[in-house]
């Protein structure tokens, strides 16, 4: 598999699971989120809302590497920035709750994010068009 394709993989599974762990924790996974709607809504909307955001940008970056996009390359390195705060964010989240299990599965994804991005940002293939 080339790095454009890992790329692409990487970016969708991680942007799929983003939108399912919502949707679980947002339909009764997790009372603790129903919980901070209610007495934080405007701080647990926001932060909604980049996970969201962060998600849709990995789903469309990885479809676009896979469809050969050129502009997925460039935007490939602004889903894995959104996704670098992300998961620094929830590893803190939950290293401060003591949850070191989820709290290291974000550094774990944050050294593959950081991974991929250093390797993209070598390759020539990767960002010009050849081997796309």
């Amino acid at each position: 598999m080339n790095l454009r394709k890992a790329s692409a993989a990487f970016s969708l599974i991680i942007g799929f699971s983003i939108v399912l762990i919502w949707l679980v924790l947002l339909t009764g996974g997790d009372g603790e989120v129903a919980g901070s709607l209610s007495s934080t809504p405007i701080e647990m909307g926001t932060h909604i809302a980049v996970e969201l955001i962060t998600a849709s940008v990995l789903i469309v970056v990885g479809l676009g590497l896979l469809a050969k996009k050129g502009w997925s390359k460039t935007w490939f390195f602004f889903g894995t920035g959104l996704l670098t705060y992300s998961v620094i964010s929830a590893a803190g989240f939950y290293g401060q709750r003591g949850d070191y299990v989820p709290a290291g599965v974000f550094v774990g994804i944050l050294i593959l994010g950081v991974l991929f991005t250093f390797l993209a940002w070598k390759s020539s293939n990767f960002l010009n068009n050849q081997g796309a």
